[in-house]
């Protein structure tokens, strides 16, 4: 009972909630604007091979406009997602406001960031590079259109059912089922490439999805 009122509470005061979805929206605008057909190929990858055949050479682009304004929409999405499912958790989080989406924010691009640079290393010492391409790009690109697609959810969580523990699993189940539905996704589109190194390919999956998140909850931990 204490658990809901404080989440109704944290919802009702937090107009930085609303500042936050607005810079999503503001920030999927421009893309649409700027890339309507490649925005739509896009959201379409969970779907169809499309977008990775049309868009092949584009794909190399890491560091261009469209990348940035995706992982950044990305990263706040996946942010306040978490902060909500914290927020459920934690019987103090009236106290929990905007400091600790900005913590939740950092943690979360820092646990990307390593597996960035973790998952290069790696493929620069074993020589890997195709492995590593060719996985990076279906796991970033697919990660990116399922903090998307959980927007509407997310929303409905937040405004709509903020009390609901229904709706809690509804969105945790909603997402969860997804990021389970990208690996499926992930081995069927290299099956072959995995087949071929598959020790590489165990190794990979150790160090990109274990060794980063145990260094980012330590230091976490460190900081708090």
């Amino acid at each position: 009972m204490f658990m809901n009122i404080a989440v109704d509470r944290v919802f009702q005061s937090s107009d930085w909630i609303v500042l936050v979805f607005f810079l999503i929206f503001g920030l999927l605008a421009v893309l649409k604007l700027l890339y309507p057909k490649r925005l739509n190929a896009f959201l379409g990858c969970f779907f169809s091979k499309n977008y990775f055949l049309d868009y092949a050479t584009e794909l190399q682009e890491k560091y261009s406009l469209f990348h940035f304004f995706l992982l950044f929409v990305q990263n706040l999405i996946g942010a306040l997602f978490l902060y909500v499912f914290v927020i459920k958790l934690d019987s103090n989080a009236v106290a929990f406001e905007f400091g600790g989406y900005l913590k939740i924010l950092a943690g979360l691009t820092l646990y990307l960031f390593c597996q960035m640079v973790l998952g290069r290393l790696v493929a620069f010492l074993f020589r890997i590079d195709d492995l590593y391409e060719g996985f990076f790009l279906l796991k970033f690109s697919y990660l990116k259109v399922i903090t998307i697609y959980s927007l509407p959810v997310l929303l409905l969580w937040i405004y709509s059912f903020p009390g609901s523990s229904f709706m809690s699993f509804v969105a945790v189940g909603f997402v969860s089922i997804l990021l389970i539905a990208r690996w499926f996704l992930i081995v069927i589109n290299k099956i072959t490439l995995f087949k071929m190194n598959s020790f590489y390919f165990i190794l990979y999956i150790c160090t990109l999805e274990i060794v980063p998140l145990v260094l980012v909850i330590k230091l976490m931990i460190q900081i708090n």
